[in-house]
C-alpha cells in the first residue's frame, strides 16, 4: 500500500491499532473490474446516498481482492472521502478488538471516513465450537459489533471469501457485489 499515511492511533498510543490504515485520495488508477450491469448501478446507488451523507453497507464477497480493494478505492474517490482500511485478521487477534473498533467507527462518524473492512470474515463470522475461555463470548462480540457498524452513519464496505460470514452480513446489509 504505497498510499500509506500513517497506521491509525500510533501517535497517541504507541501502535494501539496495527492493521489500520488510513488511505490517501486519489486512489491509484487501476484497470476497472469485469462486473455485471446489475453490480455496477449497486456501487453507482450506495454513492449516490452515501454522498447525502445517508448509512450505506456494501458487501463484496469472493475471492478476487483486487477488484474489492479497487471499488473501495474507486467509491472513495467518487465521494472525495478518506478510506480506512480494517485488517480484521489483526483485530480478531486482539483482547481489546471491540474497544478500538468502537473507537474507530466513532472517529469514522465525526471525520466522515469510509470504513473497509477487509478480510471480514475473521471477525464478523459465527463462532459456533466454543474452545476455550477466551471464545465464549464471541457470539456475543460479533452481536455487538454488526449493532455498531448498524448505527454508524456512513458508509461500511465489507469484505468475504467465506461464505458463512457472508450470510450474516446479508441478514443485517442486503447489498451484496460478487468480486471473482
Amino acid at each position: 500500500m504505497a498510499a500509506l499515511i500513517r497506521q491509525y492511533f500510533s501517535e497517541q498510543t504507541r501502535g494501539f491499532a496495527d492493521g489500520i490504515l488510513l488511505l490517501d485520495l486519489p486512489a491509484p488508477a487501476l484497470p476497472a473490474p469485469d462486473m455485471r450491469e446489475e453490480e455496477r448501478q449497486l456501487v453507482a446507488d450506495s454513492v449516490a446516498h452515501a454522498s447525502k451523507k445517508r448509512a450505506v453497507q456494501l458487501i463484496f464477497d469472493g475471492t478476487n481482492d483486487k477488484t474489492k480493494l479497487y471499488l473501495a478505492r474507486h467509491i472513495s474517490e467518487k465521494l472525495n472521502r478518506r478510506l480506512c482500511h480494517v485488517s480484521c485478521t489483526t483485530l480478531n487477534n486482539r483482547e481489546d478488538g471491540d474497544k478500538v473498533l468502537s473507537r474507530l467507527v466513532s472517529d469514522a462518524q465525526n471525520k466522515q471516513w469510509i470504513l473497509f473492512f477487509d478480510e471480514a470474515d475473521a471477525l464478523f463470522g459465527k463462532r459456533t465450537q466454543v474452545e476455550d475461555s477466551h471464545y465464549k463470548y464471541a457470539n456475543q462480540e460479533v452481536s455487538y459489533l454488526l449493532k455498531l457498524i448498524t448505527q454508524f452513519g456512513g458508509l461500511a464496505v465489507f469484505s468475504c471469501e467465506e461464505d458463512d460470514a457472508t450470510q450474516l452480513l446479508c441478514r443485517r446489509f442486503k447489498n451484496l457485489i460478487h468480486c471473482n
